[in-house]
């Protein structure tokens, strides 16, 4: 079977991304992308072996977790859809400061045999809820500073959510090593707070 040759970036799409990130409110809103998504992957990635090792919840029963969390994704995911529609840099700061409140309400409710049922739901309800908004916000401000290059920039901010899923995941994995499990809630809160400061920069500059 021949060998298909992976997809080179043209002159012309380089181009694109260079005009595109050179706008500090484009690149901000991407690393803001970037931190808020990375934020909830920190303790997500690794909630399987924090359920088993630190909850006590049964391989079985982290199935049924697993399954409560993607339901209130869903769910998240219909909120943050509707707020979208305010196209508001604000909607996506109380996004922020909803998932880092999750996060360390984490501490007190994921090693405690019930409650941890109660955490998970709230995790899931914040951790996609931004996508749109964020999704919105880069074709805005895009249509704005760089009309030409909206297709270009809305890729980029697929590429900043996944770069924020690898990345969180590599944090956790050192948080998990070095600090231990219990700590991963607290770090992903770090990263939020970290994202809302972008926030912050975007407004100054707005």
């Amino acid at each position: 079977m021949p060998k298909t040759a992976a997809p080179l970036v043209t002159d012309n799409q380089l181009a694109g991304i260079i005009t595109v990130i050179r706008h500090p409110k484009i690149s901000l809103t991407l690393l803001m992308a970037t931190l808020g998504f990375g934020s909830s992957f920190v303790l997500y990635t690794y909630i399987r072996p924090y359920l088993q090792q630190v909850t006590g919840v049964s391989t079985a029963g982290v199935v049924g977790v697993l399954v409560l969390y993607g339901a209130f994704v869903t769910v998240g995911n219909v909120i943050g859809g509707r707020l979208a529609n305010r196209q508001a840099l604000g909607v996506v700061a109380g996004i922020l400061v909803a998932q880092i409140v999750v996060q360390l309400l984490q501490l007190l409710l994921l090693p405690r045999p019930g409650w941890y049922l109660v955490g998970i739901a709230l995790l899931g309800l914040v951790a996609f809820m931004g996508n749109a908004s964020l999704q919105s916000r880069i074709i805005m401000t895009t249509t704005e500073l760089a009309p030409a290059h909206t297709d270009v920039a809305s890729a980029l901010n697929v590429s900043a959510l996944n770069f924020g899923i690898a990345g969180g995941s590599f944090v956790g994995n050192a948080v998990m090593s070095y600090a231990g499990l219990q700590m991963l809630p607290l770090v992903g809160a770090v990263i939020g707070g970290v994202a809302l400061l972008v926030v912050v920069l975007l407004r100054r500059i707005n």
